[in-house]
């Protein structure tokens, strides 16, 4: 079912709007209040599956850049293929990326690289052409 939803979201959505993780809840958690309790939401399983099974960082860029996004995303380790939104990262976070991407590696990704592409592996190739083009 949730491999489903996802696949019809695809087809009807823009890629960065498509969620990388659906939890099925058979109702809402409230607060005394009656709104929900995000607190109490929980969390989608991909969260936190840094590494798993992935490929290791190679040259220095990717080293570097699996550094920034552990540091940033509080994990032990990401692997080049890793999803930036899947290990839990969201837009805000991306941002933050990008600005210790540019004082790194004095390139500027822009944001709609990294929406597109989020890995490790595809941000170092494009940091590696725009050095090469430079």
């Amino acid at each position: 079912m949730e491999e489903q939803l996802l696949e019809f979201l695809r087809r009807h959505l823009p890629r960065h709007m498509v969620p990388v993780a659906v939890v099925e809840l058979t109702e809402f958690p409230l607060t005394p209040n009656k709104k929900i309790d995000t607190a109490a939401l929980p969390a989608p399983a991909t969260a936190g599956t840094a590494g798993a099974g992935d490929a290791e960082a190679g040259d220095e860029v990717e080293r570097g850049l699996a550094e920034i996004w552990a540091n940033l995303l509080g994990l032990d380790s990401v692997g080049i293929h890793d999803h930036f939104f899947r290990l839990g990262g969201h837009s805000l976070q991306l941002m933050r990326m990008a600005a210790q991407v540019r004082k790194s590696y004095q390139v500027k990704v822009p944001a709609g690289v990294l929406f597109e592409q989020p890995t490790v592996s595809a941000i170092a190739t494009y940091i590696r052409e725009a050095r090469n083009a430079g």
